[in-house]
This record gives C-alpha cells, structure tokens and sequence, in this order.
C-alpha cells in the first residue's frame, strides 16, 4: 500500500496548488503590453488597440485581417500619434 499512499499525496498536493490559485486576488491581472490607444487598421479599417514593444516602438496586431504592423520611422511614429484615440481609464 505504500506505492497508493504516494498517490494519494501527489493528489492531495496537486489539490491544495489548484485551491491556492483560486484564492489569488484578480486586481493584479493587466496587460503584457502597455496600450498607447486606439486607431484604425490600415488594411482593414477596423478599429484597433496600439501596443508598445519592449524596444518603445508601436504596432498594431488586427484580429480581424491578421495584419501585423509595426511603426518604426519617426515619420511614421508621429502619424500615427495624430490618429490615435486615447483608452478611457476607469
């Protein structure tokens, strides 16, 4: 019976992980990416949230077309700035 006694305990332990994330807060839940705002697909032209990378450069990744666009040139960057709209905290 020792080799069930071990199962029981590898349960057990699996159970007591499953309860204690269940009892984390949801406050520290927030997005991988920070979000500049929100502009218009250049391909599709549906609305769009604007990310930053971790090198501080913008791009927009549509979930309706699939594009995939990333701002890199400061002629570009200061484009985009003049169209974005800013997300309302709160």
């Amino acid at each position: 019976m020792a080799c069930g006694e071990a199962a029981e305990k590898v349960v057990s332990v699996t159970q007591d992980k499953a309860n204690s994330d269940a009892l984390e807060p949801e406050d520290d839940l927030r997005p991988a990416l920070p979000e500049l705002g929100t502009t218009l697909c250049p391909v599709c032209k549906r609305r769009v949230t604007v990310f930053v990378t971790k090198t501080k450069r913008p791009f927009i990744n549509c979930g309706f077309c699939a594009a995939r666009i990333f701002y890199n040139g400061s002629g570009s960057i200061r484009r985009l700035k003049r169209q974005l709209k800013k997300i309302r905290k709160g």
